[in-house]
């Protein structure tokens, strides 16, 4: 509880002194804050496992522990993350994956964090300790609030504890690789997608990677309808490019299309969702076309950044609503600014 009283003084002390919040766990995805003036509020020390009930699927833990601690704990029982969070770094904790919100390679066929995040407790931008939803799926009392808090990358409020929902560990995992074009692997994804099993689709340097995660039956099955493809038990290369383990030789450029289309461009490093989640690397905006999705530059590199600006498609504009009605004053910092093409 010690812990727990020191991060809400903290929020206190800045609330009192005009000074905005910066929520950060272990700072593995710092790169994603627009702000850089806020008073960091670290939940580093706030860690451990409250309860865990294997038989009802549900764990809550502290924000501040780290993902590979959790993950470890749920793979003891038999049980995993279903929504196949990426690690950007060995500091990567609770918190910052769910406020975050970036979906792992499973998310087009597991889903995404939303769908597991049961409850939250949170310190408001007042200070005041605030618990939504609870730890069965069942309980609906403030479970929207506490979907709200994915992705919001610490801009309503401080996460301070989460229950999460695990699932059973597949029986096994294989991952069948086929060299081809991008255009060749989009078709390919197309006609794959659906069967039983599958859990990631990922390309690079001209290599589609076709995991699947289940019964070594449906393994098997997959094995037959993908005869010719080399297979392998480990998904080492999935996770590296989950994690965007991968050179870059400039800015890195995520386009979240709107759709798997077939797509050639210079740029392109590797794709990952089955085709619409992309990675580009250029100095300048990637010469595609955005209409059919929102282009952003993720991570800076070398050289000038492009210009900053927010998010003008519908979810910036939800975005802008819910940090007005949640945090009037502005006491925690805003939504990132997404640095667009223009």
């Amino acid at each position: 509880m010690d812990d727990m009283r020191s991060i809400v003084q903290q929020i206190e002390a800045a609330g009192t002194e005009g000074v905005q919040v910066c929520p950060q766990g272990g700072g593995s995805k710092a790169f994603l804050r627009s702000s850089e003036d806020a008073r960091i509020v670290s939940t580093s020390a706030h860690t451990g496992t409250l309860h865990y009930y294997p038989d009802e699927l549900v764990i809550r833990v502290r924000a501040g522990t780290r993902l590979t601690d959790l993950q470890e704990e749920v793979a003891h029982q038999g049980q995993f993350l279903p929504f196949d969070p990426p690690h950007l770094g060995v500091e990567s904790t609770v918190g910052g994956v769910v406020a975050a919100g970036l979906g792992g390679s499973a998310r087009p066929f597991w889903g995404g964090i939303r769908d597991y995040v049961l409850g939250v407790k949170v310190v408001l931008p007042t200070g005041q300790v605030a618990v939504f939803g609870g730890d069965v799926m069942k309980n609906v009392a403030g479970y929207d609030v506490s979907r709200l808090m994915v992705g919001s990358m610490g801009s309503l409020g401080l996460i301070l504890e989460l229950a999460l929902k695990v699932l059973p560990a597949p029986e096994a995992t294989r991952v069948f690789t086929l060299p081809m074009s991008p255009a060749d692997a989009i078709r390919t994804i197309q006609l794959h997608r659906g069967r039983p099993g599958l859990s990631a689709a990922v390309f690079f340097k001209n290599v589609l990677y076709l995991r699947f995660s289940g019964t070594h039956q449906q393994l098997a099955q997959a094995e037959n309808r993908l005869a010719g493809a080399i297979n392998t038990d480990s998904d080492e290369v999935v996770r590296k490019i989950q994690n965007l383990e991968f050179p870059v030789q400039h800015h890195l450029w995520r386009w979240d299309a709107s759709q798997a289309e077939p797509i050639e461009c210079s740029e392109l490093i590797a794709f990952d969702w089955g085709g619409r989640l992309r990675w580009l690397d250029s100095h300048l905006a990637p010469s595609i076309a955005t209409s059919s999705g929102v282009l952003t530059c993720f991570k800076p590199g070398q050289g000038e950044l492009p210009a900053r600006s927010m998010r003008t498609d519908t979810v910036g504009w939800i975005q802008e609503r819910l940090k007005f009605a949640l945090d009037p004053q502005s006491r925690f910092i805003s939504y990132p600014s997404f640095r667009v093409s223009t």
